[in-house]
């Protein structure tokens, strides 16, 4: 079947780029906003899909022979700068298929055409280029890829440099032998073409006339373009700790006023937030030492568990940290757990609880509250040295609830992760703000009222810095299920040096009853992150 599409409306996304060419497939296989005649060819069967999460979407689904949709231009549409990004679900993936489950080919220039497939027998997404009288093949593992989970795809094109990301992930150079499908489509024409012989679902697809940085792609589709699952990168800039704890009598609180402080964790299962019951995490650092405070409420029945011998994991109430100070050959990362009892674990990786750091660990528990301080005190067995201002590691804060409301599904955590808490891609970051920073005190991020239906940030933010400080803070709604905010407020607040400032921030959620709150700050003539976080809401 073969029709002709016109211009039917040019799509300005401000944040970024013109989108000139836009296909949402919410009832049909037309693009929307060219700037000239396309043909669309497509054979086999085309299902529009309700889905939960993303509302409508295009289901390639006869899994008995191939599927091809085909879009024909009669011009190129990228130049020197360009991105293209799509959304793909895998419906029936199995890392054993004896042909690609699915091919993207592209002719965009004279001089560029790329191949995107899923490798055969491997879990391993490929990327084919043909551009500058050379050829490339870049990968990504996607062997976490689940039936049911969206996955996002960009490809980047600045002058002569091609970039792919997954997810934000950046894709790397392929050393090993590939083999390629064997379907390519004509080189006389400028094309996009999807071809698939299995159940495969595609959503949202845009083609801009600019290219992206790779902060741009990370800031913009890891957090507001992926909260259709509530998933967010957050990060925090913590400060140098002028007056550090002592190991000297118990837990002083006063000392940790100078910290940053972050909440508003979220519930692994429901990816939700946690309202009833809530974690705190204070944190700094110095030249020899990271300094945390986790703080909690004490359920009504008490804590669970008791003492254990180290490197032993029982039904307890516990609190965890997952640091990644680089992204090396090896992917090394750390965990540390600890238990209202001072009961220690720690390792290497998912499995290696052989490894020891170099760490303290305290507590003290109240009628009301569960204080738990962690301390890093040597870098080098985890990989790192003094960490320098700027530096940036990722790392991840949990708390395990064995007793109360939650007992049954405890798992609650700072950044959502997929799967388990050992994905060391989703985890947060932490930046090291230097002896000079701006100290972000998150007490949440996402109070919702219901009778004014109304959803607020609720903070404060010290200047340590010797001079004054311009801080802008944007706080924005999502709806669930749109892509764009309904709602967004900037602030620009300025710090004289020592000041502190308690700040609230109401958003009007208007009709809306669900979606996501992305809160950012940052240094106005810098541009320096001191805290962001996406966080999901549903006012009751």
């Amino acid at each position: 079947m073969k029709f002709f599409l016109f211009i039917l409306l040019i799509l300005k996304l401000t944040v970024f780029a013109d989108i000139i060419l836009y296909a949402p497939f919410d009832s049909s296989v037309e693009l929307k906003g060219s700037t000239g005649n396309i043909s669309a060819e497509y054979s086999g069967t085309m299902i529009f899909q309700g889905d939960a999460r993303r509302d409508k979407a295009l289901l390639m689904a006869d899994k008995n022979r191939e599927e091809q949709l085909t879009y024909i231009f009669n011009e190129p549409f990228l130049r020197e700068e360009g991105s293209l990004d799509f959304w793909i679900q895998p419906a029936a993936w199995t890392g054993v298929e004896r042909k690609s489950p699915f091919v993207i080919n592209l002719k965009i220039a004279e001089d560029f055409r790329v191949q995107i497939f899923k490798e055969q027998k491997t879990s391993n997404l490929i990327f084919h280029v043909h551009a500058n009288g050379t050829e490339n093949t870049m990968f990504i593992p996607i062997y976490n890829w689940s039936a049911k989970r969206w996955q996002h795809i960009l490809i980047n094109k600045n002058g002569k440099e091609i970039s792919f990301h997954v997810n934000g992930q950046k894709a790397v150079r392929y050393e090993k032998s590939v083999v390629f499908p064997e379907k390519i489509l004509s080189e006389q024409d400028y094309y996009l073409s999807i071809l698939t012989g299995e159940a495969t679902a595609l959503d949202e697809m845009r083609i801009y006339n600019q290219s992206f940085s790779t902060d741009e792609i990370e800031e913009k589709y890891i957090t507001a373009f992926l909260k259709d699952i509530g998933y967010t990168v957050p990060a925090v800039r913590i400060p140098y700790a002028a007056r550090p704890p002592s190991t000297d009598g118990g837990i002083d609180i006063k000392l940790w006023e100078q910290a940053a402080i972050i909440t508003d964790f979220m519930n692994l299962y429901s990816k939700g937030k946690q309202k009833e019951q809530e974690t705190w995490v204070h944190i700094m650092y110095d030249d020899s030492r990271l300094y945390m405070l986790f703080k909690s409420p004490v359920p009504e029945e008490r804590l669970a568990g008791g003492p254990q011998e180290r490197d032993v994991l029982a039904q307890a109430d516990e609190i965890e940290f997952f640091v990644m100070p680089k992204y090396t050959e090896t992917f090394d990362y750390f965990q540390f757990v600890g238990n209202p009892w001072e009961s220690m674990y720690d390792g290497r990786g998912h499995k290696e609880s052989e490894w020891n750091g170099d760490w303290f660990y305290r507590c003290r528990v109240d009628e009301k509250w569960w204080y738990a301080e962690l301390w890093v005190n040597d870098f080098a067995p985890i990989g790192a040295g003094t960490p320098f201002e700027n530096d940036v590691w990722k790392a991840n804060f949990c708390r395990n609830w064995r007793s109360g409301k939650f007992r049954d599904k405890p798992w609650t955590l700072w950044s959502l992760v997929s799967g388990g808490y050992h994905d060391y891609n989703r985890f947060g970051k932490i930046i090291f703000g230097g002896k000079e920073t701006v100290v972000p005190k998150i007490e949440t991020i996402a109070e919702t009222d219901s009778g004014k239906n109304t959803v607020s940030a609720i903070f404060s933010l010290e200047n340590l810095f010797s001079a004054q400080r311009t801080i802008i803070v944007r706080y924005l709604f999502y709806p669930s299920g749109d892509y764009f905010p309904s709602s967004a407020i900037s602030r620009k607040i300025l710090l004289q040096p020592g000041q502190k400032q308690n700040i609230k921030i109401d958003n009007d959620l208007k009709d809306h009853k669900k979606g996501l709150v992305e809160i950012e700050i940052r240094d106005e003539e810098t541009g320096k992150v001191y805290f962001s976080q996406m966080v999901r809401i549903t006012v009751q």
